[in-house]
């Protein structure tokens, strides 16, 4: 795509040559040589000239919002004086240009908060006191901020839940202001994957807010936005050229029920559930969202320290495990150092993930029926359709409840989108073909054998893998610390305000958070 260098009032701008800003600059341009309108055939032949001139000349690549060039970030603060915030491995500096770096601005872009170097930990603090979150989400949601400040995914998707009045639009507003501030901040869900490729063209960060359960092709969709794929059109007026836009980008969504239940939508995604407040304890969004405005210059600049650390750490992070979102847990960790002792985040993730395949296995009403036969019998080997005959005769009267599966063919795909839920709590899922068709084996973890059945039956049970470390935020305050033995060990931080202190997270039951 041509894009063309322009000055207006002594700053450089980027724009498309296609594009209707550059065709009003056009305009102005032709007004002030010959004090006169120029007509549209002449900003049309123009408009083709420059474009094949482009078309001889070298590449470049323009970005949006965010960029890496070498070893260093640049965030486009989008101000009206076009500044740009440098990250680099020794720290973060504000330029009022680069020499190097194009970014293109769209109608909806709005200005980041002019940042403030303060210590990354009071930073952060003040962040703790906006979100509805307890401390583990609370650093899920630093690292899905970390994560979208940079051009490069995969990005995780961030679903905030919770019942009505948990603040969970304003939690998305409060978030997506300190990465991609926008117009509108939030939009419901799109009509088509058309809408979505358009919005990911004008927009870093996607927002959708109060959704229930998404349909297929938008589950789909957004899966293919976090890891980074293109999608495809038809260009208008045309029979055969198509257009194609590639982008992976950031995703906020919202909703009273986790909208991410599918298997390979959930792995994508962190999922924040908000408590609800209470009516002493609740403000208006306006006091609200003034009091962050006013803390957000200092927040911003705690986030750029951390992501100065990302960069310097990156390249020595080596991860235990790797997850799904291996990129997006690298750079996390690389990141975590500014304000947390390591191991924090792998352990909040960990987590967080356990309680995610928990949702998704839950949306489906066969799975009930399927962990009541395990449970009776630990193996069963056999077609879909025995499958499901097992599991009707199991029933009251032989007859399938609501939402089960109309017949075998629905029942052998729900064991796919099933199977790697199932696999996290250790059951084991095997399919083959056979003369007799798809056969199937489950087998629940109670009939492994060795020194990890215990736990293995703990996970399955629901409780916590004795084997990941998690840590155990005290009552009265602190962080998480790591000793040798990587068992968690807590440290109070004498200099951190009591009402920003986490508090003990309780497996059964969250805790109730109030809003500062």
């Amino acid at each position: 795509e041509a894009y063309a260098d322009v000055f207006i009032i002594g700053h450089r701008e980027t724009l498309p040559v296609r594009s209707k800003g550059f065709v009003r600059w056009l305009r102005g341009l032709y007004l002030d040589r010959t004090e006169r309108g120029a007509r549209r055939e002449i900003l049309t032949h123009a408009q083709e000239n420059l474009d094949a001139m482009a078309a001889r000349a070298g590449q470049r690549r323009v970005y949006q919002r965010t960029a890496t060039v070498g070893n260093r970030l640049y965030i486009d603060l989008c101000d009206v004086s076009r500044r740009v915030v440098e990250i680099a491995p020794e720290g973060w500096r504000v330029l009022s240009d680069h020499p190097e770096v194009r970014f293109r601005r769209t109608k909806t872009a709005r200005p980041l908060p002019e940042p403030v170097k303060t210590d990354p930990k009071t930073g952060l603090r003040t962040l703790r006191g906006f979100l509805n979150v307890d401390e583990r989400d609370f650093v899920l949601c630093v690292a899905w901020l970390l994560a979208s400040l940079r051009d490069t995914g995969p990005y995780p998707l961030l679903v905030l839940t919770g019942e009505q009045g948990s603040a969970k639009s304003t939690a998305a507003k409060i978030l997506r202001y300190l990465v991609d501030p926008s117009r509108p901040t939030t939009t419901g869900m799109a009509r088509n994957e058309r809408d979505v490729a358009i919005a990911a063209r004008n927009r870093h960060v996607l927002a959708y807010d109060n959704l229930s359960r998404l349909p297929t092709w938008f589950s789909d969709t957004l899966c293919r936005l976090s890891t980074g794929e293109g999608f495809a059109t038809r260009a208008l007026y045309t029979n055969d050229e198509e257009v194609v836009i590639e982008a992976s980008r950031p995703v906020i969504l919202t909703g009273i029920e986790n909208p991410s239940v599918r298997g390979d939508l959930a792995e994508r995604s962190i999922n924040i559930r908000l408590a609800p407040i209470a009516d002493v304890d609740r403000r208006t969004e306006s006091d609200l969202l003034t009091a962050f405005e006013e803390a957000a210059p200092f927040i911003f600049g705690a986030l750029l320290d951390g992501l100065s650390e990302g960069l310097r750490k990156y390249g020595e992070v080596r991860l235990d495990q790797m997850p799904r979102m291996a990129d997006f847990c690298k750079w996390a960790v690389a990141c975590e150092v500014a304000y947390w002792p390591p191991g924090t985040f792998m352990a909040a993730y960990v987590e967080a993930q356990a309680s995610a395949t928990g949702d998704v296995l839950e949306a489906f009403p066969i799975w009930q029926g399927l962990r009541e036969l395990l449970e009776v019998s630990p193996i069963f080997e056999g077609t879909a359709t025995e499958l499901l005959a097992r599991l009707r005769a199991q029933g009251q009267d032989g007859k399938s409840p609501g939402g089960w599966p109309p017949n075998a063919s629905v029942m052998g795909k729900q064991l796919q989108r099933l199977a790697p839920s199932l696999r996290k709590l250790r059951f084991t899922v095997e399919h083959k073909r056979t003369n007799r068709g798809n056969v199937w084996r489950l087998e629940s973890p109670s009939q492994e054998t060795g020194p990890t059945s215990a736990a293995n039956t703990e996970l399955a049970e629901g409780r916590q893998d004795s084997s990941v470390r998690t840590p155990q935020w005290p009552e009265s305050g602190g962080v998480c610390r790591y000793n040798e033995g990587a068992t968690p060990e807590m440290a109070v931080d004498p200099g951190s305000d009591a009402k920003h202190q986490p508090r003990r997270i309780n497996p059964d039951e969250r805790p109730m958070v109030k809003s500062t």
